[in-house]
Parts: C-alpha cells; structure tokens; sequence
C-alpha cells in the first residue's frame, strides 16, 4: 500500500500563501510568517486564549509599516 503523504499545518499554510502572490520572512519576535507585501504588520504574542468564547488576548511587540 503507498501511504499518503501528509502537509504538516506550516507547509500548508506556506502553500496557500505562496498560491496567493505572497512572500513571506521569518518574525524574529514571534513565531509567525511576516507577510512582505503588507503595508503593516503587527507581531502579536498570545497571553491567554478562552475556549468558551473565542477570544484570544495578546501583547504587541512590534509593529512595522
């Protein structure tokens, strides 16, 4: 039996990216893609996340424009 070869949750996101036009550098802040054609970027660091209502909190630790 061949085994299906499965995208790890970066490759794909790095894929629909890349289909989309975009280009993208590594954060040296925070763990995330830094989107090259964006006019704005806010790197963010999770604090808490509440699974009941959806809403994440988080710090600001750069922002570039």
């Amino acid at each position: 039996k061949e085994r299906k070869k499965e995208c790890s949750r970066k490759e794909f996101r790095t894929h629909k990216l890349k289909k989309a036009g975009f280009h993208t550098t590594k954060s040296e802040r925070v763990n995330a893609p830094i989107i090259d054609e964006l006019p704005m970027v806010l790197e963010c660091r999770l604090i808490r996340y509440d699974a009941d209502s959806c809403c994440l909190i988080g710090e600001i630790v750069n922002v570039s424009a």
